[in-house]
């Protein structure tokens, strides 16, 4: 399977999200940004990046599907010092199992994932 993201599939990541997951759903605690650092809506298309968040398998990065695929903005991707991708990764996760595999709104899902954080 491969990494690249189809039109198909960037469309359905799009209805599932509509931006970036840490801003929306995740409560990530700064504003987004584009890469210039530049303050953005979360859901400005132009400062979006796909983030693949599956787990690695036999050295494989995970294949580029709505499985293993979030949106977020460049800041939350890559840069922030308060909500940055690596260091969320289970949060993720559970946030595409609960909206994937169990139909949940990505906003419900997200209640959960940070109800569950909490705890």
């Amino acid at each position: 399977m491969s990494r690249r993201i189809t039109p198909e599939t960037f469309a359905r990541l799009v209805a599932l999200y509509g931006g970036c997951v840490a801003s929306l759903y995740l409560g990530a605690g700064d504003a987004c940004r584009d890469r210039w650092g530049n303050v953005v809506s979360a859901t400005n298309r132009s400062a979006w990046e796909l983030d693949h968040v599956g787990e690695r398998r036999m050295g494989k990065a995970p294949d580029g599907t709505i499985e293993h695929v979030v949106i977020l903005c460049s800041w939350h991707h890559q840069y922030s010092n308060v909500w940055r991708a690596t260091a969320h990764r289970p949060e993720l996760r559970m946030l595409i199992r609960l909206v994937v595999e169990e139909g949940m709104t990505a906003r419900q899902a997200g209640r959960n994932v940070l109800t569950d954080a909490a705890h």
